[in-house]
């Protein structure tokens, strides 16, 4: 049952941030709710779980984005490293995985755009970045109080 509310759950944030937030954004910018996702399972969940999810996730947002396909990687690299973070942690969950998001979203679009200039052979225009930085943490930090307890009921049986 809960493979299947992982799923569902999966399918239904693919949908949103695919169609809903590509014309809800803010200067071209929309929440990466996989992400914001990702960290939050990887917190709620064990290393494997969190890991099968964070692949699958981010292999259909490949799937369903263009250009060079790093979802896949960054996710599961973002979900390891989450796993190895919360285990030192004393903290509540909620406050982990603001703080994670905080992080993790510029880590993320830092070397995603970094290789996207690399491999495109664009040079990186540094005020676009930064702003588009600074609007995808805010908006994910929006969204982690809204998913949390979806994915907190999501992760228990």
């Amino acid at each position: 049952m809960r493979l299947l509310k992982l799923v569902l759950y999966a399918l239904v944030i693919i949908v949103l941030q695919t169609v809903v937030f590509t014309r809800l954004n803010l200067f071209g910018v929309s929440p990466d709710l996989i992400l914001v996702s990702v960290i939050g399972y990887a917190v709620l969940e064990k290393r494997q779980d969190s890991a099968l999810f964070a692949a699958g996730s981010g292999f259909i947002q490949d799937i369903l984005s263009y250009g060079i396909y790093l979802h896949t990687i960054t996710r599961v690299v973002a979900c390891s490293l989450v796993s190895t973070i919360k285990e030192n942690f004393a903290g509540g969950e909620l406050s982990l995985i603001a703080g994670l998001v905080a992080v993790f979203t510029p880590l993320v679009l830092i070397v995603e755009g970094g290789i996207y200039s690399i491999f495109w052979g664009r040079a990186l225009d540094l005020v676009h970045l930064a702003t588009t930085i600074f609007i995808a943490t805010v908006y994910n930090l929006f969204m982690v109080p809204i998913l949390f307890p979806i994915i907190k009921r999501v992760s228990h049986e």
